[in-house]
């Protein structure tokens, strides 16, 4: 879970006790920080990174499942990444509201690489993928 307020990710276990186990960041621009954090998602990759949705820092940052800083991927200027959808080829999907846009990147090499974009989406907001790699959008307006 992100707050925005906290500028941080916390963590559950499951049952019984649904307690918060881990939590994770402070305000701020530097690695392992956030300012807005809005979404996360893990990637299905044996490496199980956990991608989080910077936004007021313009990026995404990936860490462990211990809450250690990987790496990081800036946005291009002016975008604001909110959600984001993971492929199972270590692909990560990336809507960015405040161009009308949704990136597509390879994250598998150590500096993430643009690869698509599709533009003139209308205010994207919730992102996922399917098996077949077909990219499903929501506009909430």
């Amino acid at each position: 879970m992100t707050s925005k307020s906290k500028h941080c990710v916390f963590t559950y276990k499951r049952h019984p006790e649904n307690t918060s186990s881990l939590q994770f960041g402070s305000e701020g621009s530097k690695p392992g920080q956030f300012r807005n954090p809005h979404s996360l998602a893990f990637m299905p990759s044996a490496r199980r990174l956990l991608c989080v949705a910077d936004s007021g820092n313009q990026r995404v940052q990936f860490f462990t499942e211990q809450g250690e800083f990987v790496k990081s991927l800036k946005m291009p200027e002016d975008h604001e990444p909110l959600y984001l959808a993971p492929t199972e080829d270590e692909h990560l999907i990336v809507s960015c509201t405040s161009k009308n846009k949704i990136l597509i990147y390879n994250i598998r090499c150590e500096e993430p690489e643009l690869v698509n974009q599709l533009e003139g989406c209308d205010s994207p907001h919730g992102v996922t993928v399917d098996k077949d790699y077909i990219i499903y959008v929501c506009n909430p307006y």
